[in-house]
């Protein structure tokens, strides 16, 4: 009981933290898995959070809208109607730190019948730019948040993917964040 009102508490404020964040703050975890008393070990993650206009343009995108809602990333649309597919890739991320351990991806997005919102990352020791074609893109499908299989290194990217089925709507994108250690 004692360890559930420890998590409990640590996934509090951990919430709190990622919902007052922009930028680069500190949350913590819970590592339940090597946690095998109510001693829980946990360890601090910073956190790297995208959520304003400027923020999402500061990456590269192709059929993407980030000024008329800003602080939302939609299709763009062309004669009233939204393109499909648009893509938001994020600036490159750069921790300083060589071996970096990327563990989490997350996105807040709204999802009206027959759109989707899709997820890849990358991450190297080497430096590359958001227009490189290496490392390697990694997908992760529409589920967040995304806690396994994360590429490790000090330099990560993120890029989404809206589409939709129906050009008369659009997935909303309003907030992308990834966690390392």
């Amino acid at each position: 009981m004692k360890r559930r009102k420890w998590l409990l508490l640590v996934t509090c404020i951990s919430a709190v933290l990622l919902s007052s964040s922009i930028g680069l703050t500190r949350a913590s975890f819970v590592d339940v898995e090597t946690s095998t008393s109510n001693d829980f070990q946990a360890w601090t993650s910073a956190v790297w959070t995208q959520t304003s206009q400027l923020d999402f343009e500061a990456g590269i995108s192709s059929d993407i809208d980030t000024s008329t809602s800003p602080g939302d990333v939609i299709l763009g649309q062309q004669g009233g109607l939204y393109l499909d597919p648009g893509m938001l890739a994020s600036q490159v991320l750069d921790t300083g730190t060589p071996g970096t351990r990327w563990d989490g991806l997350f996105w807040d997005r709204t999802l009206p019948a027959g759109t989707t919102v899709t997820f890849e990352a990358r991450a190297s020791d080497t430096t590359f730019t958001a227009n490189d074609s290496s490392p390697d893109w990694l997908y992760f499908g529409p589920n967040s948040p995304v806690t396994a299989g994360l590429p490790s290194g000090r330099y990560m990217q993120w890029r989404a993917t809206l589409s939709t089925s129906d050009n008369s709507t659009t997935p909303i994108l309003s907030e992308v964040g990834v966690y390392h250690y």
